[in-house]
């Protein structure tokens, strides 16, 4: 998943985004979202890999 650089910068921002993932996978306790790698890309991007 490429992002900006911005929005995984920070602790808070990683939060955010993951509990916005799991919103869009409903909510589902059986099935978290988690960041398991955070990758900077060239043009102020960032590449994040996830697991469910």
């Amino acid at each position: 998943l490429g992002v900006n650089y911005e929005q995984l910068s920070s602790v808070a921002q990683r939060q955010k985004f993951l509990d916005t993932m799991n919103v869009i996978l409903g909510n589902n306790t059986n099935v978290r979202a988690h960041i398991e790698l955070i990758r900077p890309l060239p043009e102020n991007q960032t590449e994040a890999s996830l697991f469910f």
